[in-house]
């Protein structure tokens, strides 16, 4: 993975494969969207069992929810939530809230004033994670 946090992840599914017994195919798209549904469509086609997946982009994901909804392949969506899909769980935190708690602590603590620039760097623009912390953010 190009991004560090995400050995992290792939740590913890190959951990968990050695647990249960269970095969893990694992892949990463650095924020490419197109090759994430190209790959979710591949694992639909060949039948996986179930589909683990983050969100690259809002609303990416939505007709790949319903396929593998369709052919009862369970797909879940972790760390990045996209409400706009159909997906049949969601394991992570809630974006949104946590950019607002980062705004309101900063204005809280006096760091900050209306007008202020602050810089709240993301891997790639438009990552999903950013643009709902952003959301948060704002509301503050």
């Amino acid at each position: 993975p190009a991004d560090p946090v995400w050995t992290y992840f792939l740590a913890g599914a190959k951990q968990w494969a050695s647990d249960t017994g269970n095969k893990v195919n694992t892949s990463f798209h650095n924020g490419d969207v197109a090759s994430q549904q190209e790959a979710i469509r591949a694992a639909i086609s060949a039948k996986a069992d179930g589909i683990v997946t983050t969100s690259p982009d809002p609303g990416s994901l939505i007709e790949l929810a319903k396929e593998a909804r369709a052919a009862n392949i369970p797909i879940i969506n972790f760390n990045t939530p996209d409400p706009k899909a159909n997906f049949n769980a969601y394991v992570g935190g809630d974006n949104v809230t946590f950019g607002k708690h980062w705004a309101q602590y900063l204005v809280d603590k006096g760091l900050v004033k209306k007008g202020d620039f602050v810089w709240m760097p993301v891997e790639i623009p438009g990552a999903t994670y950013g643009v709902q912390e952003e959301e948060g953010i704002k509301s503050v």
